[in-house]
Order: structure tokens, then C-alpha cells, then sequence
């Protein structure tokens, strides 16, 4: 085949041409560099890689060699001589330090990584530490030198100690902005961790750390944007959580908190120190014991949370929606910036009343959301959300739930008020979300045409026409069957609403 120019000087012949193009061997070392690092970073033995990627060229051999950023990255899935050669090529640059009990073939023995690492930990950057069951005694060792340059550190014990951890013998820790401790025990010192941006706190396996150590470190973490502490905290006799805070915690810099903890002393004892007017995003989890008629305990509940309520108010528009789930024992409220969980093994509708009447302003709507099975038409009545001043535009309604065709009973009809006047179930309900089974549909049908022909009586209050329903069905194929659904399909759309079906399980 000729793939000549047919004498035409002014083209190249494709020969040339392929002289011409450029070889990845031209690229500069910057550039070369930066792919070989973008090539390793999602490996776990990225060492081995490293230097399975010597092997390629002389040219590929010095680059990678001749780059200390390259070998900075040192884990335990590599074996002990890449892990020593990856410490004298990155010479004196920050390390990346990881430790984990994940089986590899090659990996390096928890002694010899340890003895190979610890003699540069002034060098490391980021730690993640891993110990299981037979290396928890490696965990004092771990942190026991110094460490000014350290940004991050990520402990992870799968195992109990007894001992608590002094962090790299209590010196101070200037660089340190993020720490996460996940059932580690350890000696808090709010003076080391004063530079924190994030603390993480898990305390579900091991002694739990008290609420006046938490405390004291976060009196000191003024610039701290980011608290999470899931678990229980201990109480020493200097605690008193039933007691008013005598000193507030200013957090000016938090945007996000996160407490979840079984024991009310916990997550109440946080909340109700915490001062965080520029928080955004705030998730609190817990139980709750007792009659929540207590006036002092309702107070203390009060305090904790209300003071994120204001701020949190202002960011949100008032189109805004909340969601409230009635679950079994959990009742939650849901917005865009913030969760709540409470949880009481009794008293949900009293908890479910109280989280109504003090979260949700009465010019915000709320979808409501019934989880709990044993959930029924009374139950809904006893809420009496039109005396509470509140109004209810979603209802969903799980498949979970044991008596769903009772509630929707109930949404069919007036009931009669104390001045004798017809009360609405839900007067502005206008989406509900159901499952159903056939039997169902002549129900369903017959209650969207009774909300939707109501007679606005004096004194009373017309419901609104449901425009959006979701029907999860269970059983829906014979005829009959389908021409109910097609007469509720029709009455949404002559409406001006829709219908949604969804099989069971979709």
C-alpha cells in the first residue's frame, strides 16, 4: 500500500507523522509525576505498585525514584522492605501513616510496620490506626513519641483496653485538625487539641470517657466546626446534668453537631453546654425516661434543644416542609438542618405531642409520617393536631402499619368538636401516601369524594382536596379491581391532581 504524498510536498506521509507524535517520554517529570500518583492512590499496597512501576523504563525508574511525594503514602499492605525503602526515597517530606488488621499476602508484621514507622512519627502528616483482638497492646507504643507535624489522626479499637491513651506523651499537638477516636479510651486534654477542626468521638465498645473530660477539651477547641459523639459519656461525682450549666461552651466557628446517645445524661448534658449561633446542621439522638409531664425535665429538654431552633429557624424558608415519623420507640423531627430522635418506651404520644408543640412554628407545614404498626385511628385522633395548631399536609402512611384502612376511615368524615361544630381530620391534607390491598379502593374512592364535596359549614372548616396520592399496593389484578382504580384515577385528574401507584416491594 503507498502512503505517499503522490508528489504533493505540502503533505506529510503518515509515516512521519506517526515520527512526529508525542511520546509520554517527552512529558516533563512534573507532569509524569502527578499521573504516576494519580495511578497508585486507590491501591492499598501503593508501594508495591510504586515499585512494580520501576520496572517499566530506565526513565519511569528515576522519576519515581528521584520524587520523595511519591513514597509518602506508607500502609501495612506493603511488605516490610517496600515500607523501609518508601522511608529513605520520601526523605523528609510528611508521611501518610496506615495501620490495619485487613489480611494482605505481603503485608508487614504489626511489630516490625510499628518499628519501621514509629522512629519518623515527627514526620507524619495523617495516622489511620487500626488494632484488633492480639494488637491492642501495640497501642500505647503507636503514640508515644512526637508529633508537631500531624494534621489527622483516626484510631480505630476493635477490642477493649484498660489503660487510657496519652497521645504522644501529652505534648502539645499544633497542627492537629482532625482527631477520631472510634472505642478508644483516652486521656483528654483540652490543651493539646486546641486547634481542632473536627472531633469525632465513638465510645460504644470501650469505658466510656466522662462528660466533664468532653467538656473540658471543648472549652478549649474554639475553632471547632465539626463534633460528632455517638455513645454514652460516664458521670464522675463532680457531675451534676440535672443541674443548670453554671458555664456555657461558646462554639463560634461549629456548623455541624452531631450527638447520639441512649442515656438521656449524655446527649442532654452536650446540648445544654453548647453555644453554637453559627451552627447549620444539628442531629440529636436519644432516650428519654420517665413521665414527660415533669416540668423541670421538659425545662432541661427545652434548653438543650431550643437553642439551635432560632438560628436554624432564620436559614429556612417558610415554605419549608418538616417531617415528623411516629416509629416504635422512636419519634423524629426532620428538616433541612436539623434531626431529632428521640426515643421513649412508653410515652410516644405524649413525646410525639411534645416535639409538635415546641419544634414546629404554626406557619410551617408537616409531613407526617406513621411507621409504627400498631398505629391506629385513634391514635391519629389523639394527636389532635387542629388543636395543637398545626397543620398537616403529607400523610404517608407505612406498610408496616397494621390498620391502615381504619385511618383512612377516619380521613372520610367530620368529627363533632366540643361547640358542636363538624372538625375535619386534617383539614389541609392535600398529599397522602397508602397501602392498600382491593378490599381497600372502594374505601379509598369514597373518602377522596367526601373530602372533596364537604359543605363549608359556619364555624367550621372545609378539608382540602387531596391532589397527590401514592397507593403501594398488595394484591391489585382482577377486573373489578382495575376499573375501582381507573374511577380514582379519574377523580384525581378531574381535580387537578395525580395518582401514583407502586407495586408492594418497589
Amino acid at each position: 500500500m503507498d502512503f505517499s504524498s503522490g508528489g504533493n510536498p505540502g503533505r506529510i506521509q503518515i509515516p512521519q507523522l506517526a515520527r512526529n507524535r508525542p511520546s509520554i517520554h517527552d512529558l516533563p517529570i512534573e507532569l509524569l509525576s502527578h499521573i504516576i500518583s494519580l495511578s497508585v492512590q486507590n491501591y492499598f499496597a501503593s508501594i508495591t505498585r510504586m515499585q512494580n512501576l520501576c520496572l517499566v523504563c530506565s526513565r519511569w525508574r528515576d522519576v519515581v525514584e528521584g520524587t520523595p511525594e511519591l513514597w509518602c503514602r506508607i500502609t501495612s499492605a506493603d511488605p516490610l522492605p517496600g515500607v523501609r525503602k518508601a522511608i529513605d526515597s520520601s526523605r523528609d517530606y510528611p508521611l501518610d501513616i496506615g495501620y490495619g488488621n485487613r489480611a494482605h499476602p505481603n503485608r508487614s508484621g504489626p511489630e516490625d510496620f510499628l518499628s519501621a514507622v514509629y522512629p519518623h512519627a515527627w514526620r507524619w502528616r495523617r495516622a489511620s490506626i487500626v488494632l484488633g483482638l492480639g494488637s491492642e497492646n501495640l497501642l500505647q507504643r503507636w503514640t508515644a513519641g512526637k508529633a508537631p507535624r500531624l494534621e489527622s489522626l483516626t484510631i480505630t479499637l476493635d477490642t477493649r483496653v484498660p489503660t487510657p491513651l496519652t497521645l504522644f506523651e501529652g505534648a502539645p499537638l499544633p497542627c492537629l485538625r482532625t482527631l477520631q477516636l472510634r472505642s478508644v479510651p483516652l486521656v483528654w486534654d483540652g490543651q493539646q487539641l486546641f486547634n481542632l477542626r473536627k472531633l469525632e468521638i465513638l465510645a460504644e465498645k470501650q469505658i466510656p470517657p466522662s462528660l466533664s473530660s468532653v467538656l473540658s477539651v471543648l472549652r478549649e477547641t474554639h475553632r471547632l466546626e465539626d463534633f460528632v459523639c455517638v455513645g454514652s459519656l460516664s458521670q464522675t461525682p463532680g457531675d451534676e446534668s440535672d443541674a443548670v450549666p453554671q458555664h456555657s461552651i461558646p462554639l463560634p466557628a461549629l456548623k455541624k453537631l452531631r450527638i447520639h446517645s441512649s442515656a438521656k445524661s449524655s446527649w442532654l448534658g452536650l446540648s445544654r453546654a453548647i453555644r453554637a449561633p453559627a451552627c447549620q446542621h444539628v442531629s440529636l439522638a436519644g432516650g428519654l425516661l420517665g413521665d414527660l409531664q415533669d416540668p423541670t425535665e421538659l425545662a432541661q429538654i427545652v434548653e438543650g434543644v431550643s437553642q439551635f431552633l432560632p438560628r436554624l429557624r432564620t436559614r429556612a424558608e417558610w415554605e419549608e416542609r418538616v417531617h415528623i415519623t411516629l416509629g416504635s420507640p422512636n419519634v423524629t423531627f426532620r428538616s433541612s438542618t436539623f434531626h431529632l430522635d428521640f426515643s421513649h418506651s412508653t410515652r410516644r404520644m405524649q413525646l410525639a405531642k411534645w416535639m409538635i408543640l415546641n419544634l414546629v412554628d404554626e406557619l410551617v407545614e408537616i409531613a407526617l409520617y406513621i411507621i409504627d404498626p400498631t398505629w391506629n385511628a385513634a391514635q391519629l385522633e389523639m394527636l389532635d393536631l387542629p388543636t395543637l395548631r398545626r397543620t398537616v399536609s403529607k400523610l404517608n402512611i407505612s406498610p408496616t402499619v397494621w390498620q391502615p384502612r381504619a385511618i383512612l376511615e377516619y380521613l372520610s368524615s367530620p368529627t363533632p368538636g366540643l361547640d358542636g361544630q363538624a372538625l375535619w381530620p386534617l383539614p389541609n391534607l392535600t398529599e397522602l401516601a397508602v397501602p392498600v390491598n382491593a378490599d381497600d379502593l372502594a374505601v379509598i374512592l369514597r373518602m377522596l369524594r367526601c373530602r372533596a364535596q364537604a359543605i363549608e359549614l359556619p364555624g367550621s372548616v372545609r378539608p382540602q382536596t387531596i391532589i397527590e396520592l401514592r397507593l403501594t399496593e398488595y394484591a391489585i389484578g382482577s377486573l373489578d379491581d382495575t376499573e375501582r382504580m381507573s374511577e380514582i384515577d379519574s377523580f384525581m385528574r378531574g381535580n387537578g391532581g395525580s395518582l401514583k401507584i407502586v407495586p408492594w416491594g418497589g
